[in-house]
Formats: C-alpha cells, structure tokens, sequence
C-alpha cells in the first residue's frame, strides 16, 4: 500500500517542487513506483514531468467534476517507475469552486482510491505555497507531511502557523497526517546565514530534522528548463546525490 506524502510549506521558494520531482524520481531509481500529485496552480511539477496541455482533463477536473477519476489523468514520465498525475492554469480557479462544495477539504481524499494507492509505493502530492483548500486537501488526504526548508532565517518564520494548520486538520477534520520530517534545502557552506538557520534547525526541530541536506547547487536550477528530473540531466551532480541520499532516508523512516 502506497504511503501518500504531502511537501508542505506556506512560504513560497522553498524548493517543493524541485524536492517533489527528484526526489520521486530518485525513489523510482530505487525501485519504488511514485506518483507525483501536483496541486499547485504555477503547475511545474507538470511542466517538468508532463506535456499536458492548457484544455487536458487535469487536477482541476479531478477535483471539482464528479466523474474523472484521479486515475484517468496519471501519465507516465520518462523515468521508470515514476507517473505524473498534472495540473494546468485551471487549477488557479479550484479553490473557488471547492469553497462551495460539501466536505470541500476531503476533495482529494476521496479521489485517491484504494486501486491507485495499491498501485504506487509513494504518492508525493506538490502543494502551492500557501494555507489554502488546495494544501489542506493534500495535508487531509496524506499519511505524512514531509517540510522543505530553505536555510535562510525569513523560512523559519512560518513553521508554526504549518504545524497549527496541521494540528487543525488532525483535531477538527480527521485528518491522520503526521509530520515525517524537515528537510533543510538550498544550504550554502559558503554562506554564514545557512550554517545559522541549520544550527537553529538542528536545536529546535532535532527530533523532526532529516540527517540528509540538500546542498546549493546550479544543476538543479537549470534542469528544468530543459523539462528534465536531475537524473536526466546530470546524474553525478551534488543535488543527484543529495535527493538519492533524501530517498534512502525517506524509506528508512516510513518502513
């Protein structure tokens, strides 16, 4: 059965997404099928890892149109063992519809069933960098919510209003989310700033913080502009290595 991990953070520029994409990819590397759920409405994770178009049937349909499936959407990628299931400029246009529907915070929930589940390992779902319903959908339907953090000070700032908004969906709406960890992103050794954020990181989340960082490094800036996960486009890089290292952890901890 398929864990499903949420990549939350309400700050934006953390790195969610380039954590969603290479991490599911370094996950298939290790021969665990992953599914890559995106639901923020920039929609790179798709960019990325699909070629969907602006008028496809996509995460916007899943979720508000009663009759498409989560499963009519997956598209595989071009790394084995890893789909895609995408979204589009539509998806903007979601949390005013789901304002309006009965157990709106369940939407994804409910469109995450026991076949697609069964079928992947890992269920990654890439959220939009705030608290709105599109990111309490993810923290509802997930197991565990995995936090990027980009080792500059103005990231820690909003860790507590994530942990209350997950307690929130814990205490009032059922949610069985659990927090899998912190993962501290984009560190520069060269920067004093970063050594700072991770020794704060290291004293007040010792508990929550992965031993895996996530080093500052220029391949993983360009890869996607050419639509490529970090393996694709250069395999021996630091970021390769550095989300590899994140995908071994990861399954130590959920196994």
């Amino acid at each position: 059965m398929g864990r499903i991990i949420a990549i939350a953070n309400e700050k934006g520029g953390t790195g969610k997404t380039t954590i969603a994409v290479n991490l599911g990819a370094a996950l298939a590397i290790r021969g665990r099928k992953t599914l890559v759920i995106d639901m923020d409405p920039q929609g790179n994770s798709s960019y990325i890892l699909s070629q969907i178009a602006d008028d496809d049937p996509a995460m916007y349909s899943v979720l508000t149109e009663k009759d498409t499936s989560l499963d009519s959407i997956i598209q595989s990628t071009s790394t084995a063992l890893l789909d895609i299931a995408p979204s589009n400029l539509h998806l903007a246009g979601a949390e005013i519809q789901l304002a309006t529907m009965l157990g709106r915070e369940n939407a994804l929930k409910w469109k995450i069933t026991p076949d697609v589940i069964d079928r992947y390992d890992f269920i990654l779902v890439d959220t939009s960098p705030s608290l709105g319903l599109l990111t309490i959908n993810a923290l509802n339907a997930a197991d565990y919510a995995l936090i990027p953090v980009s080792c500059d000070f103005l990231s820690l700032v909003g860790l507590k209003l994530l942990f209350d908004t997950i307690s929130i969906c814990q205490e009032q709406l059922g949610s069985h989310v659990r927090i899998l960890g912190l993962v501290a992103n984009r560190y520069d050794r060269r920067e004093k700033v970063s050594s700072e954020v991770l020794k704060t990181m290291e004293t007040q989340f010792s508990n929550l913080l992965f031993e895996t960082i996530i080093r500052v490094n220029v391949r993983l800036k360009e890869a996607p502009s050419y639509r490529q996960v970090i393996y694709e486009y250069d395999p021996v890089c630091p970021g390769a290595k550095d989300h590899l290292a994140l995908a071994n952890e990861l399954i130590k901890k959920v196994d």
